[in-house]
């Protein structure tokens, strides 16, 4: 069995990486009350479904601090149990939450009469600690859309199967067939994959992909026109 816990800061971005984790095949429960995280998992143990063997659970600041403060030891036992076990936090900058709520309108959880939305921040942030603290990923989306950050939860939870071939060995025909490519050998090459990959764009925008593309793509040519001390000794001797 394979779980991830998925927690961190109220409008850091823990619905959008549940979806994509649903989206690679995980079952996700959302809000499960800290207290019955140790009964929900030993039900999927012991059920033969393989809908449970890949699960993430998302846990939030509406839990009592007494049963957030069970979460580390938790997680060390089942890390010793031979259950993979990971946690992630997503968290970001107050500025950054702030505007967001600002933009959803929707309510943060621990916000009431005597609490504003920055102390109720303070407070969650306070609050969690103790799964910071056995998170063995944290990402902090303060600069992250959508798209990005669950890129990057994608290539962390399921980077595809490992390839312990010689890739030196096999053909070109073959790498292509299973989809294996070499980085780029030179700039030249680095600025055409980065000027054609959609997730630079998604991320960084349009304008901003171009005006780095039209950067190195003049440090390449500035570059390619220089001559090396190596040319100088190889050559020059032919003239």
């Amino acid at each position: 069995m394979r779980l991830v816990i998925v927690s961190g800061l109220s409008g850091s971005g823990k619905s959008v990486a549940l979806h994509e984790l649903e989206d690679i095949d995980f079952y996700c429960v959302d809000n499960i009350p800290a207290a019955l995280l140790k009964p929900f998992i030993a039900h999927t143990i012991r059920g033969t479904d393989e809908v449970y063997r890949r699960t993430a659970v998302g846990l939030d600041a509406r839990n009592r601090p007494n049963e957030i403060d069970t979460i580390p030891a938790l997680v060390g036992e089942l890390k010793r149990s031979g259950i993979a076990c990971e946690v992630l936090f997503l968290h970001a900058s107050d500025e950054v939450l702030l505007k967001r709520y600002a933009e959803t309108r929707r309510k943060h959880p621990l916000v009431c009469v005597d609490m504003s939305l920055r102390e109720a921040i303070a407070s969650e942030r306070l609050l969690l600690e103790p799964i910071i603290a056995a998170a063995d990923m944290v990402i902090d989306t303060s600069n992250m859309g959508v798209h990005a950050l669950r890129e990057r939860i994608r290539e962390r939870i399921d980077p595809g199967e490992p390839n312990e071939d010689n890739l030196y060995a096999i053909g070109e025909d073959e790498r292509r067939s299973r989809g294996i490519e070499f980085l780029p050998q030179t700039l030249q090459e680095a600025i055409a994959s980065f000027a054609a990959d959609p997730f630079i764009e998604r991320t960084l925008g349009r304008a901003l992909r171009d005006e780095f593309v039209h950067y190195k793509t003049v440090e390449w040519e500035t570059y390619h026109l220089g001559v090396s001390a190596w040319e100088v000794e190889r050559y020059s001797h032919l003239f």
